[in-house]
């Protein structure tokens, strides 16, 4: 009998911490250091932002993307780092079921948008420093304003593909029901693959 019960404690106590990744005093210490990180990067972002807008020092040439790439660090630091860390803290959603869509189509957009405006910055500095007098050169230079609108445009497509992918779901944790945030593709499923894929490859490979 002892035995048994011993066992089946183990099997409550497991069910009982299963569904938070981290015991009390490792989730306290996670609040703290992503509730610094979030802080430090709104305000360095936005500092950045007007420093450059308002800076005579700054290279006109790049001034149109850092302000972009500020901006779109800015915006992922509020809707990556409070919802990400607290949903995989308590293994569940806990915010409004309409955010859910709501944020992953934010999260996708901004790194999608930073991720192209490195990618450009990169391919300018490259074109001025390479190819000073080519004709590209003075393309791009020209076209700084329609480059930042198509990043945007690229962003907001790959991040409506994430908010209708998006759904709220319920389970059951012992006994009380709680919603998670997932993709709507069932596990393993071929949709889901392909989906992942082209996320992975317009985000990571390609860039």
């Amino acid at each position: 009998m002892d035995h048994s019960n011993s066992n089946n404690n183990n099997n409550t106590n497991t069910n009982e911490t299963s569904l938070e990744a981290l015991d009390e005093y490792y989730q306290i210490f996670l609040i703290i250091l992503y509730s610094f990180t979030a802080c430090f990067a709104f305000i360095s972002n936005l500092l950045t932002i007007i420093v450059i807008w308002k800076g005579k020092r700054c290279s006109r040439d790049l001034r149109k993307f850092l302000i972009n790439l500020s901006v779109a660090d800015l915006l992922m630091a509020i809707f990556t780092i409070p919802f990400t860390y607290t949903n995989y803290m308590l293994g569940r959603w806990i915010f409004f079921p309409s955010l859910c869509s709501i944020v992953n189509f934010a999260q996708l957009t901004t790194i999608t948008v930073s991720i192209y405006t490195l990618i450009a910055i990169a391919i300018d500095r490259y074109m001025a420093i390479v190819h000073p007098l080519k004709k590209s050169k003075s393309w791009f230079k020209r076209h700084r304003t329609l480059i930042v609108i198509l990043i945007w445009i690229l962003g907001l497509l790959l991040g409506l593909l994430q908010f209708i992918a998006s759904e709220t779901k319920t389970f059951i944790h012992k006994h009380d029901e709680y919603i998670s945030c997932d993709e709507r593709w069932k596990p393993q499923s071929i949709e889901g693959k392909l989906y992942t894929a082209f996320i992975f490859a317009t985000t990571f490979a390609m860039p």
